[in-house]
C-alpha cells in the first residue's frame, strides 16, 4: 500500500493554493515545540520493510525564509514529534465520530498504520505559491536535542520505542568523540566553510571540491605551524577512513583562538553553537556545489552579521 495523507494546520487563506486538491484534514491546531507547523504529510509504502514518513511543513514567501523556517524543527525530538501527532490524530478522529465525517474511515486507517512501522520524522518548507505536488525546496530529518544520526522510530501497543543507534554523526561535547565516515566528513564541510565565512574570506566561486584543498582555513594553520595541533591532526586525516576518535574540545578551543582575532568575543561556546546550527547544511554539502550558493545560506548571513563588531 503506497499512500498520502495531508493536514494543514493553518488555515490562512495564504497558503490554501498550496494544499489545494491534497488529501486533506484541515483544522484543530497543531504544534511541535514552542512552534506551530503549517502543515504535514504523511506518506506510507508498502515497501519491505513498510516505511512511514511523517514530515513537518512550513511554508514562506521568500526562498530564504523558507530555509530558516524548516530548519528550526531540527533540535526537535523525533519521537515527540510522533507522539504529539498521533495525540492529535485521536482528536481529529474523536470529532470525526460525533459529525459523522466521511472522512473518519481513512484517518483510522493511518492511525492503524502508524502501529508496528518503521517511521522517519522530517521538516520541509516551501514558497506559498507553489503546490503540494512539486518538490519542496528544503527537506531534512529532524535529528534531535543531541543531533544524532536521525532514527527510525517504531511504535508498539501505543509506546514509542526508539531503535538502537550507535553511529554517531553529530559532535558532542568531550575529549574521546567518536564520529562515524559522514559526521566526520559533515564536520570538516562545517569548519571550511565556517572559517571562511566568519572571517570575511568568503568570495571563492569554485566547486566545493577544489575549494575543500585551498581553504583558508588550511592556509592559517600552515602559518601557525603547531600552535593549533589538533585542527590541524583534524584537517590532515585521511577522508576514506570509516571513522575517528578527536578531541572536539580541542578543535572548539582552537578555532575559538583563530577567529577571535579577527572577531573579538568568540569563544568556544559560540563556536559550538555555530557548528550545532550550520551542520545540518554541512551534511547536504557536495563535491559539486558552487561556493557562491554555499556562502548564500542565511545561516551564514546571520552568523557574519552577529560577529561583526559593532559601530
Amino acid at each position: 500500500m503506497e499512500r498520502t495523507w495531508f493536514f494543514q494546520f493553518d488555515c490562512s487563506a495564504d497558503n490554501d493554493g498550496f494544499f489545494a486538491g491534497s488529501n486533506l484534514y484541515r483544522g484543530k491546531r497543531f504544534r511541535v515545540g514552542a512552534w506551530e507547523p503549517d502543515g504535514l504529510r504523511v506518506d506510507l509504502t508498502g515497501h519491505h520493510p513498510a516505511r512511514c514518513i511523517v514530515t513537518l511543513i512550513e511554508l514562506e514567501a521568500k526562498k530564504s525564509d523558507v530555509w530558516m523556517s524548516a530548519r528550526k524543527y531540527l533540535p526537535e525530538e523525533p519521537e515527540e514529534v510522533l507522539e504529539t501527532f498521533r495525540d492529535y490524530l485521536k482528536r481529529v478522529i474523536r470529532e470525526c465520530r460525533t459529525t459523522a465525517d466521511p472522512r473518519r474511515p481513512a484517518l483510522c486507517e493511518l492511525e492503524r498504520a502508524l502501529q508496528g512501522r518503521g517511521i522517519e520524522i522530517k521538516t520541509a518548507g516551501a514558497l506559498r505559491e507553489a503546490s503540494w505536488i512539486q518538490p519542496m525546496l528544503e527537506e531534512l530529518p529532524v535529528v534531535g536535542r543531541d543531533g544524532l544520526r536521525p532514527q527510525y522510530l517504531r511504535t508498539k501497543e501505543s509506546k514509542v520505542q526508539v531503535e538502537p543507534e550507535s553511529a554517531q554523526v553529530f559532535p558532542t561535547r568531550g575529549t574521546g568523540v567518536k564520529l562515524d565516515q559522514q559526521g566526520a566528513k559533515a564536520l570538516l564541510r562545517c569548519l571550511l566553510v565556517l572559517d571562511a565565512s566568519i572571517r570575511g574570506l568568503d568570495h571563492s566561486n569554485a566547486d566545493f571540491r577544489n575549494f575543500r584543498v585551498k581553504a583558508p582555513l588550511r592556509r592559517s594553520l600552515r602559518d601557525r605551524g603547531e600552535n593549533l595541533s589538533e585542527l590541524m591532526r583534524f584537517l590532515g586525516r585521511d577522508e576514506s577512513n570509516s571513522g575517528l576518535t578527536l578531541d572536539f574540545e580541542s578543535i572548539l578551543r582552537e578555532t575559538a583562538e583563530l577567529w577571535s582575532e579577527s572577531k573579538p568575543g568568540i569563544d568556544t561556546e559560540r563556536v559550538y553553537q555555530m557548528i550545532c546550527r550550520y551542520f545540518p547544511s554541512a551534511l547536504q554539502i557536495r563535491q559539486t556545489d558552487k561556493m557562491s550558493r554555499i556562502f548564500s545560506d542565511p545561516i551564514l548571513a546571520d552568523f557574519r552579521a552577529r560577529a561583526a563588531p559593532p559601530r
